[in-house]
């Protein structure tokens, strides 16, 4: 999950300024007193409960890092910051939501904030730990994957491209991560009437069905690297990182307008195989 407010949508020259800052914020203000560890590529801020679970997390966050690093060629000079919640509501205070409002994983602003493994699944027992249950799981089920999705998109293309865009590419890699898709009743394909492309950019998490807009997100991007392959979507990272707008870069990397790539897909969800 990426949260998205109107700083993350200011200007691309703006993007990385913003960044910056918040990591400053979170690290020397706002939990400059909880415990810190480090590893090659990432600095975590915790507390005290979590402790044991530090190395699982971090281990797993380098394991992002090098599978990035070999796709998409994307590295960091500065270790990236992570903030390790030991309760829901430590998340849902950072971000202002309801009671209702929950995610494992958001990033915003060039953090990623997690939720820890062990309140993610409070049945495993203590032994789960040790013996690499517990690794293996948050391993396969774990927000890592997308959520630094997040993190490397918006560090090359700084804030150059639609909400759905974001989401769909942090669907996709996830499930070439992890083999994870987010599927249920109320957004299967071939039973809800479809988002146009028009609503997707302009009411994205306004949607009366959010389940439904994040998979029409996820197949078309999809969609996409099947036809035209992976190095067409690095390809057109590229353009979006030289601040080529994301209408202009689609039509130069993919041969036609983004709302003509979407007409095929959806023609091609209407012929079926797809849930």
């Amino acid at each position: 999950m990426v949260w998205w407010l109107a700083a993350f949508g200011s200007p691309t020259w703006a993007q990385p300024a913003f960044r910056h800052v918040n990591q400053w914020l979170e690290q020397q203000i706002r939990y400059a007193d909880w415990k810190q560890a480090r590893s090659d590529h990432f600095s975590i801020r915790y507390l005290p409960a979590d402790e044991p679970v530090v190395p699982l997390v971090l281990a797993e966050a380098e394991r992002v890092y090098a599978w990035f690093a070999e796709q998409f060629q994307f590295t960091s000079d500065e270790a990236v910051p992570l903030i390790l919640y030991g309760e829901d509501g430590q998340m849902q205070e950072r971000f202002g939501w309801s009671g209702e409002e929950k995610a494992s994983g958001v990033y915003y602003g060039g953090v990623i904030y997690l939720l820890s493994p062990r309140v993610l699944w409070p049945e495993m027992p203590a032994t789960a730990l040790k013996d690499g249950r517990l690794a293996e799981r948050y391993h396969r089920e774990g927000p890592l994957p997308h959520e630094y999705a997040h993190l490397y998109l918006d560090a090359v293309a700084n804030s150059n491209f639609p909400r759905w865009y974001t989401e769909g590419l942090a669907q996709l890699i996830e499930y070439e991560w992890i083999g994870y898709e987010w599927l249920n009743d109320d957004n299967h394909l071939q039973r809800q009437s479809l988002y146009s492309l028009r609503q997707l950019n302009e009411q994205f998490d306004r949607l009366a069905n959010v389940a439904l807009a994040y998979r029409q997100a996820f197949k078309f991007v999809q969609f996409m690297v099947r036809e035209h392959g992976e190095t067409s979507l690095r390809a057109f990272h590229r353009q979006l990182a030289q601040a080529v707008s994301f209408e202009r870069a689609w039509q130069a990397v993919f041969g036609e307008p983004v709302e003509q790539s979407y007409g095929r897909w959806l023609d091609d969800v209407r012929r079926g195989g797809y849930r």
